[in-house]
């Protein structure tokens, strides 16, 4: 769910960055998002060369986009930024609401860290490939968001940047003037495109895993020549643009996926210490570095986001609970119906 949830999200951003050049298509934001997670949905139905491919020239253009717009900040000569706008800080409920709804942006941001272990199986050496792929990701990812951000202060200070629903757009425009918002619209594309992408290629790993276990229909395991497991695939390009459908706005899809993602942290951080306690001498591959203190933290701070969200976003984790409340029916309704054509 959290999956398919994601590729709805990035769809609908590219959909609104493609505005100006759609023509008269423009705000139809659903179509083009379904279109795009369609697209991507067949790349990868060719194979999984295919889909490897495509990943790795939209990273790397991804990666080299950001440094050169990084570069290009601190080199080229810009408009004088304003000076920034100092406002008193007033404590009560509508800081808790800033402050929740600032985290659910950063922890969708830095989500899918974890993405490798959905190719666990796929991977030749998981014992070493796992905890390097996921650690040095997240390093990665924190040394290019923080050059950005450098960047953008450089460029706009936080009073710029606080006025803007797109600040890369207005310092490209600051350093490059009429082009610069067409240039940073076409680099923000090609950077989410990766990211629909990945977010196929993941979602497709979890109905796949649940039937080859029984728990969906045998079918659902099919695999192409590709080696693509192609049921899965358009199941959850299906499901993707179900959710662009439902959710038409980034913002309402980003906070119910932030809300989502941290239930399932805190279901796996709890796991850890269920799992430790039942299962004692099971052979343990990974250390878990200052177990139980830093698990115990990582539960603690995600029950607290989300208690602060239901309290500042009530709105939107009311979507994510029910969604996650349909989802169990929906399960168990699954379950009835292979049981019953297995009989």
């Amino acid at each position: 769910m959290a999956q398919v949830g994601s590729t709805a999200a990035v769809a609908l951003v590219i959909a609104e960055y493609l505005d100006p050049f759609l023509g008269r298509f423009q705000n139809h934001h659903v179509v083009a998002a379904s279109a795009v997670a369609i697209f991507f949905g067949i790349s990868q139905w060719r194979g999984i060369r295919w889909g490897s491919v495509v990943q790795n020239l939209s990273t790397t253009a991804k990666t080299l986009g950001f440094l050169i717009f990084a570069t290009a900040a601190f080199l080229l000569p810009h408009a004088a930024s304003a000076p920034p706008a100092i406002q008193p800080l007033k404590i009560g409920a509508g800081l808790l609401t800033a402050f929740v709804l600032a985290l659910q942006a950063v922890i969708y941001s830095y989500d899918g860290w974890y993405g490798v272990m959905y190719f666990s199986e796929e991977v030749k050496d998981p014992g070493r490939d796992v905890p390097r792929s996921m650690i040095g990701g997240v390093l990665s990812l924190m040394a290019i968001y923080l050059l950005v951000n450098v960047a953008l202060l450089h460029v706009l200070s936080l009073a710029g940047i606080a006025g803007e629903n797109m600040p890369m757009g207005a310092a490209m425009q600051a350093m490059f003037e009429p082009q610069g918002d067409t240039i940073i619209r076409v680099v923000m594309i090609i950077s989410m495109m990766s990211g629909i992408n990945a977010y196929h290629l993941m979602a497709t790993r979890i109905p796949f895993a649940m039937a080859k276990d029984g728990m969906l229909f045998r079918w659902v395991t099919r695999v192409n020549r590709g080696g693509t497991p192609s049921v899965a695939l358009w199941l959850s390009v299906l499901a993707s643009v179900l959710f662009i459908a439902g959710g038409k706005f980034f913002e309402r899809v980003a906070a119910i996926l932030a809300f989502f993602f941290v239930a399932d942290y805190g279901m796996a951080y709890l796991a850890v210490f269920i799992l430790r306690r039942r299962e004692p001498g099971l052979a343990r591959p990974y250390r878990a570095w200052g177990y139980s203190w830093t698990t115990g933290l990582a539960l603690f701070g995600s029950f607290a986001f989300l208690m602060g969200a239901i309290c500042g976003d009530r709105r939107n984790s009311v979507y994510a609970l029910l969604t996650l409340a349909g989802s169990y029916p929906l399960y168990l309704l699954l379950r009835l119906v292979k049981r019953r054509s297995a009989a």
